[in-house]
């Protein structure tokens, strides 16, 4: 991630559905701003909070981050690391990166920054087989655009089940920590749910700058699967949310 020179008006912390769900370039078209999309593919809470400190540290500047968040981390009180924290080894060098380790009880990787031949072998390892795929079809990329944002296939399909009722708090030790850190950087902090197939996400508590999509597509046809929205489901999503976010800007 480069240093920023300008501040942007918002970026996108997410995991997979972060990346799906919420396109930016439409976003930005509707409401004027500028915003990037941070997510990345499975990580959780944990990952959130090193991403938002990541970005601050390297000197970027925002007035708003969305976090996208599913109602089952926000009621998770553990500590442990999330998928695909070894995206981070590259910065072991930075404190923070090895008091995320340290927190999350991931002894191993932090222990790389006095050994680096640990992170080194273990990124690579992730490396091998993309880089194999790679080599065997090397036209074939990735769908990210150069806003971070990523789409699913029109293709595939939710399995049909019954409707749920998901209820959570605000628990996760690792939200806190985005929290306090939007606070301390004067940045406005929205969660946002995102469509999820047949259910219903209720808070048990007020939660202010809470943007509630969960039920906002009821066509199985917008899905890539229960919990992911397919391209043409999240152009949908998008205009939605880019309208409810600008007037949320605006007050």
């Amino acid at each position: 991630m480069q240093k920023s020179k300008e501040k942007l008006d918002y970026i996108v912390l997410g995991s997979s559905t972060g990346l799906t769900t919420l396109d930016t370039q439409i976003i930005d078209s509707i409401t004027g701003l500028q915003g990037v999309n941070l997510s990345m593919d499975d990580t959780s809470m944990p990952l959130h909070a090193l991403m938002l400190e990541h970005f601050l540290a390297q000197g970027g500047k925002v007035s708003s981050c969305v976090l996208v968040f599913d109602a089952g981390q926000m009621n998770q009180q553990s500590l442990q690391t999330s998928g695909n924290s070894y995206r981070f080894l590259p910065f072991i060098q930075e404190e923070y990166v090895i008091e995320y380790f340290k927190a999350a009880d991931n002894s191993l990787l932090s222990r790389s920054k006095w050994l680096p031949v640990i992170g080194v072998g273990y990124y690579n390892a992730e490396l091998f087989y993309p880089g194999l795929y790679s080599a065997i079809d090397p036209k074939r990329h990735n769908r990210f655009d150069a806003k971070g944002n990523y789409s699913y296939p029109n293709s595939g399909g939710p399995q049909k089940r019954e409707t749920d009722r998901l209820e959570f708090g605000l628990y996760n030790p690792w939200f806190k920590k985005i929290k306090t850190l939007c606070e301390a950087n004067s940045i406005e902090l929205i969660l946002y749910h995102p469509p999820k197939f047949r259910s219903e996400v209720v808070s048990e508590v007020s939660v202010s700058n809470f943007i509630n999509h969960s039920k906002l597509l009821q066509d199985a046809a917008l899905f890539y699967d229960h919990l992911h929205v397919n391209n043409k489901g999240r152009q949908l999503t998008s205009v939605t949310f880019a309208n409810e976010f600008s007037i949320s800007a605006n007050k």
